[in-house]
């Protein structure tokens, strides 16, 4: 496919979200506030905050995660419990002070203390992304290990209804690694 500008994609998503963040506290998100629908995709922009999606959230679309000011610690989405995201996550740090990025995707709210059991954000207990994730970032923090991330290709046909012709991402048939 060639190199992803990402950058592009993010200043894209910022001039047509449906939904932005850039409150300086944490925003949380549950049932109550599920956006879009299967056939309704949104584009939620989220800068330079904290945003925790639980309790049977459902987020239809594209999620931009933005930080503009690395080294900050602003940006983070938290997904617990049983919330699942249909669509693209993209996950972007403004790298051009050399500082270190502090981009955090923590996905799933299993056992954080380390003792036995796998807790509640354990594979299969509902934290679920299915599309794609997206990221751009040098030392970011990501914690996959107690969530479903899943490639969906009819998400992500939903995610290039979304965007102009000249910028369709070019995804091809995925298949898992056996």
């Amino acid at each position: 496919i060639g190199p992803i500008a990402v950058e592009d994609y993010v200043n894209y998503y910022k001039d047509h979200a449906n939904i932005t963040v850039d409150s300086s506290g944490l925003t949380q998100w549950g049932t109550s506030n599920s956006v879009g629908g299967p056939t309704d995709y949104k584009v939620v922009y989220v800068k330079n905050s904290k945003l925790k999606l639980y309790q049977n959230f459902k987020g239809y679309g594209i999620l931009v995660l933005y930080d503009s000011t690395p080294g900050a610690g602003q940006s983070e989405l938290r997904m617990d419990d049983t919330a699942t995201w249909y669509g693209l996550i993209i996950a972007y740090t403004e790298d051009t002070s050399g500082e270190s990025d502090k981009i955090k995707l923590r996905l799933g709210n299993g056992n954080p203390g380390g003792g036995k059991g796998k807790g509640k954000g354990s594979p299969g207990s509902g934290v679920t992304v299915l599309g794609s994730i997206l990221l751009e970032t040098r030392e970011g923090e990501i914690k996959l290990d107690l969530a479903d991330v899943y490639y969906c290709k009819q998400a992500m046909d939903k995610v290039d209804d979304k965007i102009n012709a000249s910028m369709k991402f070019q995804w091809g048939d995925y298949k898992e690694p056996r």
